[in-house]
């Protein structure tokens, strides 16, 4: 079984109290360095520090930024690791463009990062990018969990054997007060290995009733039905729902070949970020646009807060087959996520491709459709050059010209 730290090394080694140990094969696997926890200039940020902690990332979307220096298998590793989180929970890890806050993933000679999101750019260091759980411990630290250990329950599971810590790592058994989620959880992903942190002698022994758990503690090779829970409870989730506001085109009338500029608005109307969403415009021979009509091109946004808005500017060319007739041009907001609403997710455009083959009758503007308009320029040039024969025309072809 995997373990969070340190080193593969010798097998007998004195503890502080002057008792020697064996170390297990779990120890041994260990690389040098425990995780340790960062914490700001000043100290932690503003609020009550607790097991959980309450600067959590907005929507659930971490960005983040590797050093240079990461290579390409590393940044692989590291990758594959944040997919095991996001399989089973709404968190998403997003490459940093130009975000604000994000963390910066580098080799610093162990493993720690800060917890929870800080604000701006934070450090995320690895050491073990082959232990792709040791990786999902520091990504949930940053995700704002503390360790196990740090409960402010923890005396009643384990005891805490200050004897055996090496000096530099008391912070990493710091009890954090206030709230803890859920019971105790021998088996997380964020729970110390007895040998974490170690001088030589067993850092925690398991209370009284609990003892099963003693050579169980430090896993790291699976997340446990708890700390997927807990993972869910900082992060709920909730229904992205792209909305299309607005869509408008530079022109309405085109010859087949012609080149269309569209413009138009997107707003994340749900109460959770929106990820991959696509601004498609689709040519459609009625005002009901869907992903069956024709295909002419899109705009990509990789992620939408809840309340945020994308813009679309974007040129598309008709077919130049594309036979004579009155079209659609439709905007259509998709999502990789549920989209709490697809009915408000699309907006049309009427145009004219080509030139009607014969004058439609009673349609006086030329717009391809009869309707209240043509109603009303009969009226305002009622008697030059239109009369009775003209209302009556536009009454009787009302609607779409065929």
């Amino acid at each position: 079984m995997q373990s969070i730290h340190t080193i593969a090394a010798t097998v007998l080694v004195t503890g502080s109290m002057g008792m020697a140990e064996i170390i297990p094969p779990i120890a041994q696997q260990r690389q040098q360095l425990t995780c340790e926890i960062l914490y700001p200039p000043g100290g932690e940020p503003s609020g009550e520090r607790g097991a959980l902690v309450p600067w959590t990332w907005t929507d659930g979307l971490m960005f983040y930024q590797f050093a240079t220096n990461i290579s390409s298998t590393n940044r692989t590793r590291v990758r594959n690791a944040m997919n095991l989180i996001e399989n089973v929970s709404p968190v998403r890890f997003i490459e940093r463009e130009d975000e604000e806050n994000y963390i910066f993933i580098q080799s610093l000679g162990g493993n720690f990062s800060y917890v929870g999101m800080l604000g701006g750019g934070q450090d995320l260091s690895l050491f073990n990018y082959n232990l792709p759980y040791v990786i999902v411990h520091e990504l949930t630290h940053a995700l704002g969990r503390y360790h196990t250990q740090q409960r402010s329950d923890r005396n009643n599971y384990i005891q805490v054997n200050y004897g055996c810590i090496d000096s530099g790592c008391y912070g990493n058994y710091d009890v954090a007060s206030n709230f803890n989620y859920l019971s105790y959880d021998f088996l997380s992903v964020m729970h110390y290995g007895p040998y974490d942190c170690s001088t030589g002698c067993q850092t925690m022994t398991c209370q009284p009733g609990y003892e099963q758990y003693q050579n169980q503690i430090g896993q790291a090779t699976y997340m446990s039905t708890k700390d997927i829970q807990t993972l869910n409870y900082l992060y709920p989730g909730g229904s992205p729902d792209p909305t299309v506001l607005f869509c408008n085109a530079d022109v309405t009338t085109v010859q087949p070949g012609d080149t269309i500029s569209i413009t138009g608005v997107i707003k994340n109307d749900g109460d959770w970020a929106a990820t991959d969403i696509y601004g498609r415009i689709q040519l459609s021979e009625d005002d009901v646009i869907t992903t069956a009509d024709q295909f002419l091109g899109f705009e990509l946004y990789e992620y939408l807060f809840s309340g945020a808005f994308a813009y679309i500017n974007r040129q598309v060319v008709i077919p130049s087959d594309t036979p004579d007739g009155i079209y659609y041009l439709g905007v259509l907001a998709t999502t990789s996520d549920e989209d709490a609403d697809e009915g408000n997710n699309t907006c049309a455009i009427q145009i004219q491709v080509g030139d009607l083959n014969e004058p439609c009758p009673g349609d006086i503007d030329g717009d391809g459709l009869v309707n209240v308009t043509d109603l009303l320029n009969v009226i305002a040039d009622w008697g030059d050059p239109y009369d009775v024969d003209d209302l009556l025309t536009v009454i009787a072809s009302w609607g779409q010209c065929l």
